[in-house]
């Protein structure tokens, strides 16, 4: 998962997976056009929720940006989809 901002005085990425607690995800670059995170999202199977929020240099937390996502058993197989 990736995750880009625009915020002024960024500082770092928090981000939580199923309504778990915020960890950090520290941001990457040194100009307003390259501030972004990356990391990895395991998916369980039924639904999936995870949240991002950037933090200023201040401690000034912005508004979560969320996405919702469920994983669906193939038929037949007993497998789930990537």
């Amino acid at each position: 998962m990736t995750a880009e901002t625009m915020t002024p005085n960024f500082e770092t990425f928090l981000y939580r997976a199923a309504d778990g607690p915020w960890q950090p995800s520290p941001g990457r670059g040194d100009g307003l056009e390259s501030q972004w995170t990356a990391f990895e999202w395991n998916l369980r199977a039924g639904p999936n929720r995870l949240e991002v929020k950037t933090v200023n240099r201040f401690g000034r937390e912005g508004r979560a940006s969320r996405v919702e996502v469920e994983k669906k058993p193939v038929d037949g197989g007993g497998e789930s989809n990537p």
